[in-house]
């Protein structure tokens, strides 16, 4: 066994001074090199084993999709459709504590006779959560992992807040312990029921939307939100220390913001880590893309990305993670995983289904071989929605006002991820506009190619086998562009390795039967940060790190990866990455002018 150090460093700099502009020379690769190792099985900071239960979830609660739906001659619930179809589950649920519903109606929750600002705890007791769907759920699959949310908006009862003329008019909690009481009795009641646990509970859900909470107004508005996220965290810590408490639960997170000088972030995410970091169990927050192709006239991710800030999947998104993780390792000397509860694009009214999946995916594919940072994520697209029966951004709708059901073409997303899984291997691309993942169960080799960029690319995947070892059959499925639906090709004999079309956006999985299943060596890595994080770079001017290895190597050290991030608005005009370790000039650096 030997270990590979993996120098996640990222050292996401702010860069100034350099000329405007893109070069064109850089805005088209149309091959990519994918290399896959056969020789060796890869260990990422203790996880060897791709958990579907990490990556895969839908949006609602768990247990909630019981009504009934026929396909093919097929009868089943709409959850169950879901397992089968796709090997996930719903995974979020929400839980408020202002009203529940009794007798067919909603009804405020009532004060404590004896204790002012509490809820009444024979309602508590009574009303609060539905444990019954943690039951249906659990009896799905009981190994389910899914995330609770208290809900945001304001759903707080007037006796436990504070007046709305010091809240800007929204309800804002006061009374941190009677909140707390709430949430712990939401958990108790699914416990006695024999449901499913959650792992995660969401303080707020969207708390630093300024609706949702009305100090956010406020300048001090993260200091009181850790606060209150502190009091919860630290209730939930006695009564369900296997539940991770999660915040601050942050939606539309563009910390860079329209300057490129990261005022919310210093102001904000990063004073929330300096308050609570030690508190909680997870980071969480809500990555969405725009519709650009709505939004913008822009057909492309790829393309948008030079109009608009509003774009995760070329890049922003491992940066923000590797900058919260670089910021909490500073401050505290450890980092905390995160809940990626919801994801998507917006436009939801406009999107059609291949312009949502498109984001969703690329999100999936970026983070995906982050499973030492990564603790859940959960797309954005609902199981069913009976309270509108003709949205559209679910697997199932319905076009006689709810009476039946029936699927959307988003039953291909569950389709094409399915069959995903296995042992992490080493996967390179020399291509920035196609990411490459590889895993191994049994004798079969799957290999996720996902191309970033507005063109048609062609990969060729290159194996290195161990000793008699070989490839007797390669098959290949995918979702595209068809029209303006979510195209879905299934598996499919492919005739070569050497030239595998992808078009624009699209997301392959190459699926490798072998002769027999390989004894492979487990190489480890683990993640060490840099010693500081987002600082301002001029032109010609050298900027140091030091990334320190500080746990005791008890394997070979064989090689590392360094990550880093640079960030300037409207992107660069040229190349402007120089690299030296230890004084030694690094050679094939990344050309990045294909991101803004």
């Amino acid at each position: 066994m030997k270990r590979v150090l993996c120098l996640a460093g990222p050292l996401l700099l702010a860069v100034a001074g350099l000329t405007e502009g893109l070069s064109a020379r850089a805005e088209q690769t149309p091959h990519a090199t994918v290399d896959v190792d056969l020789t060796r099985r890869r260990a990422i900071g203790g996880h060897s084993v791709f958990d579907r239960h990490t990556w895969f979830g839908v949006y609602l609660s768990p247990g909630f999709g019981t009504t009934l739906v026929t396909i093919d001659g097929q009868r089943k619930n709409v959850d169950t459709w879901i397992r089968d179809e796709g090997a996930m589950l719903p995974s979020r649920g929400t839980v408020g504590f202002r009203k529940y519903w009794k007798n067919g109606g909603y009804v405020l929750f009532t004060e404590d006779p004896n204790r002012p600002g509490f809820i009444n705890p024979a309602e508590l007791a009574r009303y609060v959560g539905t444990p019954d769907r943690y039951v249906r759920a659990k009896q799905l699959d009981p190994n389910h992992k899914t995330i609770l949310s208290g809900e945001g908006h304001g759903e707080f009862p007037d006796f436990m807040c504070w007046p709305k003329e010091l809240t800007h008019g929204v309800n804002t909690v006061s009374n941190h312990a009677a909140h707390a009481e709430a949430v712990i009795a939401t958990f108790r009641r699914i416990e006695q029921a024999g449901g499913l646990m959650p792992k995660w509970y969401e303080v707020l859900n969207e708390s630093t939307v300024q609706s949702n909470f009305g100090w956010h107004w406020d300048p001090d508005a993260w200091d009181k939100l850790a606060e209150f996220h502190n009091a919860v965290a630290e209730a939930m810590a006695v009564a369900h220390p296997e539940v991770k408490v999660a915040g601050p639960t942050d939606a539309w997170p563009y910390v860079d913001g329209e300057n490129g000088q990261f005022s919310a972030w210093f102001s904000q995410n990063k004073r929330f880590i300096q308050l609570s970091g030690d508190k909680l169990g997870a980071y969480s927050f809500h990555p969405y893309e725009l519709d650009f192709a709505a939004k913008y006239g822009k057909a492309t991710v790829y393309e948008a990305q030079f109009v608009t800030q509003h774009v995760w999947s070329k890049g922003r998104l491992e940066s923000f993670v590797d900058l919260w993780e670089n910021e909490h390792w500073l401050r505290w000397g450890d980092y905390k995983p995160f809940v990626i509860s919801e994801y998507g694009a917006l436009d939801w009214g406009e999107t059609n289904q291949f312009n949502y999946v498109k984001s969703c995916n690329a999100m999936l594919a970026a983070l995906m071989e982050r499973p030492d940072v990564i603790d859940k994520m959960s797309v954005f697209i609902l199981s069913y929605a009976p309270w509108n029966p003709s949205y559209r951004l679910t697997f199932f709708t319905s076009d006689d006002g709810g009476r039946t059901y029936h699927p959307t073409p988003f039953m291909n997303y569950l389709r094409f991820w399915k069959d995903l899984a296995g042992e992490y291997l080493f996967a390179s691309s020399d291509n920035y506009h196609v990411l490459s993942r590889a895993f191994l169960t049994n004798d079969v080799v799957y290999v996720l190619l996902h191309n970033n960029h507005r063109d048609e690319q062609r990969a060729e995947v290159r194996l290195s086998l161990p000793p008699d070892t070989e490839v007797q059959q390669a098959e290949l499925k995918m979702l595209f562009q068809n029209h303006q639906d979510l195209g879905f090709q299934d598996y499919a004999p492919v005739a070569s390795l050497a030239d595998i079309p992808l078009p624009p956006e699209a997301t392959a999985i190459l699926r490798l039967k072998l002769n027999h299943a390989p004894a492979l060596p487990l190489y480890f890595e683990d993640n060490y940060y840099g010693n500081k994080v987002l600082e301002n770079i001029t032109a010609n001017a050298l900027e140091e790190f030091a990334i320190n290895v500080t746990k005791p190597l008890d394997h070979a050290l064989e090689g590392g990866r360094l990550h880093f991030s640079l960030h300037k608005n409207g992107g660069f005009a040229y190349n402007p990455v120089e690299i030296r370790i230890n004084g030694f000039r690094l050679r094939n650096l990344p050309d990045i002018r294909h991101s803004a």
